[in-house]
């Protein structure tokens, strides 16, 4: 089982920043899921974090020209993902190091 972790954000660079990192500690293979962050429209230093994050697991980043709402944003990410299973992960939250695994361990017995 594949998962895919859905990040809108807008204007949170430093919140994010250590939302991702936190992600950097997850108790699961790396292989098992993917993050996807929508950039909504920010006009703080996001694009520059976002460009010389370096992490462990495989990060998609998709930049919007303007803020089109936490929705919308969310929505791209959904068409964007490639996994099994959807989590919604908001930009100012920080990830226990079994966030990802519990969520594959109880859909895997869905």
């Amino acid at each position: 089982m594949y998962a895919s972790l859905i990040i809108p954000s807008y204007n949170a660079c430093e919140r994010l920043y250590y939302n991702l990192i936190s992600l950097d500690y997850q108790d699961c293979d790396f292989e098992k899921f993917e993050v996807i962050v929508i950039d909504n429209g920010s006009i703080d230093n996001t694009y520059e974090m976002l460009s010389n994050i370096n992490v462990k697991y495989k990060l998609e980043i998709i930049y919007l020209n303007k803020n089109m709402g936490r929705a919308f944003a969310r929505n791209i990410g959904i068409k964007k993902s490639k996994g099994d299973i959807l989590i919604f992960h908001d930009s100012d939250m920080i990830a226990f190091n079994d966030y990802v695994s519990k969520h594959l361990l109880y859909q895997k017995d869905k």
